[in-house]
């Protein structure tokens, strides 16, 4: 995770959400706090809280995807599809005051 991802997907290794991401943890703060250095302590939402709020808007949810690779049966998507497959959610989002 990388400052700015905030708001972005936490995938798995099929391009199904996990979560959202919120926060990294403040290294500086935790270095004051415990005498340590934290390396890639990542903070995210559940996909289970992120999709109940998709639930309520039926006009959003009947246009996502269904989750890829949850059979037991099916193969694991190959790199460049998983890619593919994320690609078409990802938008950019411009704000303005």
């Amino acid at each position: 995770m990388q400052p700015g991802n905030s708001g972005g997907s936490l995938l798995d290794d099929s391009g199904n959400v996990y979560g959202v991401i919120i926060a990294m943890l403040d290294a500086e703060t935790a270095f004051k706090v415990t005498g340590s250095l934290p390396q890639n302590v990542n903070y995210a939402v559940k996909n289970a809280y992120a999709q109940a709020l998709l639930d309520t808007l039926p006009e959003v949810t009947e246009k996502l995807p269904k989750p890829a690779g949850t059979s037991p049966f099916s193969s694991r998507p190959s790199f460049e599809d998983v890619v593919k497959r994320v690609e078409k959610g990802i938008v950019m989002v411009l704000a303005f005051e």
